[in-house]
């Protein structure tokens, strides 16, 4: 992808965002690898966090997800826009072609669109490496307006605090109206 000046930018996260894992999360359950429902300060892992998310996050696991709605919405306002689109999971790089060929058999690729998954060895914590790539994304392609849909809300206000240019949107369906402006903008310069 040519990172020169655009336009447009639409930075997506995956699990929680585009596709929803409840039945991963419940497989989890039923092996002992996590106790507690999600986003519970309580939960605990009883075979340590990184055995339950090495498993939650293998591509054996992808076709049990659902894709949440207006996933391809956003996906495809975005394309007609000419954004330049990312996504960018916490999932393992081991697993980017897995990651990448699950998106295109939901229909959510395109070839004009980049993966970004976390190195779990560089970076521990994944508001760190969320945050970082984000600058250094919006930094090198400096767009004149920028979205970024994650489904936790704090990390997305935290990205527009250290982000010029950023939106964040909490699930898909709330960024519609926004990339729909886009589209529109798109139209009335193309027929001028």
């Amino acid at each position: 992808m040519d990172m020169r000046a655009c336009r447009y930018m639409l930075i997506l996260d995956i699990d929680g965002t585009v596709v929803e894992g409840s039945a991963r999360e419940g497989v989890m359950e039923e092996q002992g690898l996590v106790v507690g429902p999600y986003g519970d300060p309580n939960r605990t892992y009883p075979y340590g966090k990184a055995a339950f998310l090495e498993a939650f996050n293998h591509p054996s696991m992808f076709h049990m997800d659902t894709t949440l709605p207006d996933a391809h919405t956003v996906v495809r306002l975005a394309l007609a826009a000419g954004a330049d689109i990312f996504y960018l999971t916490a999932r393992d790089v081991l697993h980017h072609e897995a990651i990448r060929h699950d998106l295109d058999r939901r229909g959510l690729w395109n070839e004009r669109m980049r993966l970004n998954c976390k190195p779990h060895v560089m970076w521990a914590n994944t508001v760190d490496y969320k945050l970082w790539t984000l600058e250094h994304l919006c930094g090198l392609a400096r767009p004149g307006d920028a979205i970024y849909i994650e489904n936790h809300a704090s990390i997305g206000k935290a990205a527009e605090e250290r982000v010029d240019q950023l939106t964040s949107y909490v699930t898909c369906s709330d960024a519609v109206h926004h990339l729909q402006r886009w589209a529109k903008r798109c139209d009335t310069e193309g027929s001028r």
